[in-house]
């Protein structure tokens, strides 16, 4: 009987575990943000190599917003768009 149950837990576990959507751009480089910030350079020629690094993700975060900050509003126009193309096939069809 404790083994159904165990059983019954670890597909409860394993189904959900599927289920789960990948880690978004920006998670990952909240990750990769404070993996480097946790390295110490042990000289200074990599201490600057980090601030380099850590200044491209900076970067790449920012543009990773533009780029979300467009997506929007394409999808937006987008969706604006389809509305339009169904009245007008709507008013074709009268």
């Amino acid at each position: 009987m404790k083994f159904n149950k165990l059983n019954d837990i670890t597909r409860k576990f394993l189904l959900n575990e599927a289920n789960q959507q990948d880690p978004t751009l920006k998670s990952r480089l909240m990750a990769l943000e404070e993996l480097l910030n946790n390295i110490a350079g042990k000289s200074l020629a990599e201490v600057r190599r980090l601030e380099i690094i850590k200044e491209q993700v900076k970067e790449i975060k920012r543009n990773v917003r533009r780029l979300e900050e467009k997506n929007f509003i394409l999808e937006q126009e987008n969706k604006q768009l389809q509305e339009k193309l169904t009245l007008l096939e709507e008013s074709k069809e009268e």
